[in-house]
């Protein structure tokens, strides 16, 4: 209503009530909200419209302020999603071509920023993250194995050997490798904060070893079960395991809190792998041997962060991706 229209007035209906009516009234009302129930696409659509005002910067309130949690908004929004995975998983039509990024080279994107650089370097991280801090790390290392026989067996696509810890270090090294790293996330993390490292069974002992040293707790061990097994001998492996690290003391951000909030999460994570048979299949394991989908690394930040945090995702592989959760 314009400030001109303020003094004007308005027609309306006024009913009488007795004071037992309007006691009535009042718990009747109270009542009825607690026996309604929301229409999940409605819910949805009315957050999704919200984020748009938001995207536009036309919001001067907090989406809390409707009486849901982050959490909470999250899950209406996450109704109705594809369970058998992202759309953007699906990278069909991209042609692969040359390296052309040089170690240094720092590539905006929106709010995210994307660094070729090494992960054993503090000033890469100082580089990436600019003074901010992150709230939630997730990180898929080289798991000090050769590519070529566990990653890449005898299919069409062949991948070179990661630049370091890609089965050329002994235990020792490996162990002092994740150190560093892990070392360096830390310094750049809020406390107290969840960093997940993605690993294999080969990896069990140096993880523990280096995670022990840096971290101050190891939180869970969660295992990601694709649907189809890929390479192996007596038995193909099928699965991949994420190290639950906690960084400093007290409890950092938890949105599931046992289904709370109607996340209901356990430590078995499902989602479509590489070898699994999916549309842009083929283009994904060109790319890299080892793709990690993106509702699986999405359910994670959703997990452990709410909006407007940020986090750093794939710090290793000669990439540093720190994101904004928004």
């Amino acid at each position: 209503m314009p400030p001109s229209s303020l003094d004007q007035e308005v027609p309306v209906v006024r009913v009488p009530h007795s004071e037992p009516e309007r006691r009535a009234l009042a718990l009747t009302l109270n009542r009825l909200a607690e026996k309604a129930e929301w229409d999940p696409k409605l819910l949805k659509a009315e957050f999704e419209a919200l984020f748009e005002f938001d995207a536009n910067f036309d919001l001067s309130f907090d989406p809390e302020i409707t009486g849901f949690t982050w959490a909470e908004i999250d899950q209406a929004i996450e109704t109705n999603a594809d369970p058998d995975g992202d759309a953007l998983d699906d990278v069909s039509g991209l042609e692969g071509g040359p390296a052309v990024s040089q170690v240094g080279d720092l590539f905006l994107a929106g709010e995210h920023r994307i660094l070729h650089g090494d992960a054993r370097l503090p000033t890469d991280f100082a580089a990436i993250m600019q003074g901010e801090k992150a709230h939630f790390v997730c990180a898929d290392g080289p798991y000090n194995v050769k590519i070529a026989g566990h990653a890449s067996g005898l299919g069409r696509h062949k991948h070179r050997e990661f630049p370091c810890a890609s089965g050329e270090m002994n235990e020792e090294e490996f162990i002092a490798f994740l150190s560093t790293v892990f070392g360096n996330c830390c310094e750049v993390s809020v406390a107290p904060s969840l960093h997940i490292h993605f690993g294999d069974w080969r990896g069990m002992y140096p993880m523990q070893v280096a995670g022990r040293k840096i971290y101050n707790e190891l939180t869970n061990v969660l295992v990601w079960v694709k649907p189809n097994g890929g390479m192996g001998s007596h038995w193909r492996s099928r699965h991949e395991l994420l190290y639950s690290w906690k960084h400093g003391s007290g409890s950092p951000f938890n949105s599931v809190q046992l289904g709370k909030f109607g996340r209901n999460r356990t430590n078995v994570l499902e989602y479509p792998g590489g070898s699994s048979f999916h549309s842009g299949r083929e283009e994904e394991l060109g790319f890299h041997p080892t793709p990690k989908p993106i509702a699986l690394i999405a359910d994670l930040i959703r997990d452990c962060t709410t909006r407007g945090q940020d986090c750093a995702r794939s710090i290793f592989r000669q990439r540093q991706h720190p994101a904004r959760r928004s």
